[in-house]
């Protein structure tokens, strides 16, 4: 079944497919049965997903909880079979700001030196000042296991190499998807 594909069963023992779309409503079997689709949350639950994913962060959170994460037996970097833990810190998203003050210093530096043109540069720093200030983004962060053993682990805490973190979580599947979903995420070690 694809990503927002369900099945349910009909009391005939046919598996009826049904779409996300279709949470809560009935459906009719080619037996001619009418069944009752489950929730999206329940439905979610019977393919193994969390009943509230709404995308790759709430996915890796919940294979941590589940401990389907870490990934693999061995280590990232050496290889060797590892029971050996690391957190790293993946900051995908961060909040930014934009609006007024943007260029509010230099308009005070101009206005001292060139006095005589301080209507025109009252108006533009008028212009400058009007504009709102808004905040963009959000701060979006998650830690996530990664196998490291115990002789690698300063190794790991002094790449600073953003490309060369970004290949050692892509060892992990789920963490290449995080990747590929905030290509510009900064990695901590």
């Amino acid at each position: 079944m694809t990503q927002h594909s369900y099945g349910i069963d009909c009391q005939c023992g046919q598996t009826i497919p049904v779409a996300a779309s279709m949470a809560g409503s009935s459906v009719i079997c080619t037996c001619g049965n009418s069944t009752k689709v489950p929730r999206l949350s329940e439905l979610r639950k019977m393919v193994g997903q969390g009943a509230y994913e709404s995308g790759i962060i709430d996915i890796i959170n919940r294979m941590i909880d589940t401990g389907e994460l870490p990934y693999g037996r061995e280590c990232v970097l050496s290889g060797f079979p590892t029971n050996d833990l690391h957190p790293v810190r993946v900051e995908c998203e961060k909040k930014w700001t934009t609006g007024a003050g943007k260029g509010r210093g230099l308009f005070v530096i101009f206005t001292v030196l060139f006095m005589p043109f301080w209507i025109i540069w009252a108006l533009i720093g008028k212009a400058l000042l009007d504009d709102p200030r808004r905040e963009l983004g959000r701060d979006t962060a998650i830690e996530v296991p990664l196998r490291v053993h115990s002789d690698f682990r300063e190794k790991l805490r002094g790449m600073t190499n953003q490309r060369a973190l970004q290949k050692l979580l892509r060892t992990v599947p789920i963490y290449s998807k995080l990747l590929d979903e905030y290509p510009h995420a900064k990695i901590a070690t």
